[in-house]
């Protein structure tokens, strides 16, 4: 996983599920949005069956298995 933004950030994900499903996951993409105003930030994972996602047309989600641990480093942006 590899997030930017106002800091950065890299990262491993764990999939779970059955595995064949888990072996196509190449990468977990983060979708982040905020609610409240602002006060609460949410994140939702979604395990990919691409590391170079270089646009929509090529990230697709893989069914039938979820994100169940997540560990970020930050480091200075």
């Amino acid at each position: 996983m590899v997030t930017i933004g106002s800091k950065g950030y890299i990262g491993a994900a764990q999939i779970c599920g059955p595995k064949e499903q888990v072996d196509k996951c190449k990468a977990a993409l983060t979708v982040e949005g905020q609610l409240a105003s602002g006060a609460v930030r949410v994140q939702y994972l979604v395990p990919i069956d691409t590391n170079k996602p270089t646009s929509l047309e090529n990230i697709h989600r893989v069914q039938g298995v979820g994100v169940s641990a997540r560990l970020d480093l930050g480091f200075p942006g």
